[in-house]
């Protein structure tokens, strides 16, 4: 029985650091020169937001800020645009992409600068749940800085 309970650990052991490894470095393009005035890229990225199911959180037009959140009740959503770390005996319960972009009027159109952060979590408003942060694969930055340049939104339609 010792032996079986010693073979065991090592078998553990030797898995874990698969399960707690970091996931690599993406380079992302966050930054964007859209020909569009800020007015109308500000009303594409509202309508694209929506369209998405985000929510903004909080925004300012005249200083060219919104920040905007999408919540899933479920595991898994964020597999097509962020690589997440996996845990031993862990399961996320809920996914959360937190979105803030810029708008920096330009001479000839508007300068764009999107940042997401996604992050999965254990049962909301629990404590001492843990949560975990992922590594975003460039998929969502690049399609809202795809409608903030004036491409059809339908293009730039992210999975959910």
């Amino acid at each position: 029985m010792k032996i079986f309970v010693a073979w065991l650990l090592a078998a553990v052991l030797i898995a874990l650091p698969a399960y707690g490894a970091d996931v690599g470095f993406i380079p992302i393009n966050h930054s964007r020169f859209s020909p569009l005035p800020p007015t109308e890229v500000w009303t594409r990225l509202h309508d694209f937001l929506q369209n998405q199911g985000f929510d903004v959180t909080k925004e300012d037009q005249a200083g060219g800020i919104i920040e905007s959140r999408r919540q899933t009740g479920k595991s898994g959503g964020l597999k097509s645009f962020a690589d997440c770390p996996s845990k031993l005996f862990w399961s996320p319960k809920h996914e959360v992409i937190d979105l803030n972009i810029i708008l920096k009027p330009a001479t000839d159109g508007t300068r764009v600068i999107v940042k997401a952060a996604f992050l999965q979590a254990g049962a909301p408003g629990k404590k001492g749940v843990p949560s975990l942060a992922c590594v975003s694969q460039g998929v969502l930055e690049a399609a809202v800085l795809e409608v903030a340049a004036g491409q059809p939104m339908e293009a730039a339609v992210i999975p959910h």
